[in-house]
């Protein structure tokens, strides 16, 4: 009998490999931006807000595995 739980380890959330419909509304609202913001982000992801922006829709839409 051991003393200690087994240590599970979460990996980041994985992107879907299609959003539901309203995903782009959800995550602007979760990163404090327009609606309409989203498409010019995902045209250009060398823009700031990119990462932001996929790491609220990692957070709503993504299922994190254990390793």
């Amino acid at each position: 009998m051991t003393m200690f739980k087994d240590t599970i380890y979460i990996k980041k959330a994985d992107i879907p490999e299609q959003f539901p419909q309203g995903w782009k509304k959800k995550a602007a609202e979760a990163i404090g931006i327009h609606p309409f913001s989203v498409s010019r982000i995902l045209r250009n992801p060398k823009n700031p807000n990119y990462d932001r922006l996929m790491e609220a829709a990692r957070s709503i839409y993504g299922k994190a595995e254990a390793l």
